[in-house]
């Protein structure tokens, strides 16, 4: 998967992805970017400018996704899935 910084005309190759990247949503202050792929992989990268595309949170759904969308207050993303599930990840929380 490709990562295209427009506003500072960089360029990156995120390659964790096991396969294509099919959900992607930003937060509300858009410093904090989801993306999960066909696999079943979710991750969560800081869109701070001088960051690494190193993933600081990530887990796994055990179905590929379709859509993520944060919550209003930013402490989950909710994750669909191929299967018609919705799943919420509490990224902050590794018991949740």
């Amino acid at each position: 998967m490709n990562y295209i910084d427009f506003k500072n005309n960089k360029y990156s190759n995120i390659t964790i992805l096991s396969l294509t990247g099919s959900g992607v949503t930003v937060n509300n202050d858009r410093t904090l970017a989801a993306i999960g792929d066909l696999v079943g992989n979710a991750f969560i990268f800081s869109t701070e400018k001088n960051s690494s595309m190193k993933p600081l949170y990530q887990t796994f759904t055990m179905a590929p996704t379709r859509s993520m969308a944060w919550s209003p207050k930013g402490d989950h993303v909710l994750i669909g899935t191929m299967e018609g599930d919705i799943m919420r990840w509490n990224y902050l929380n590794k018991d949740d």
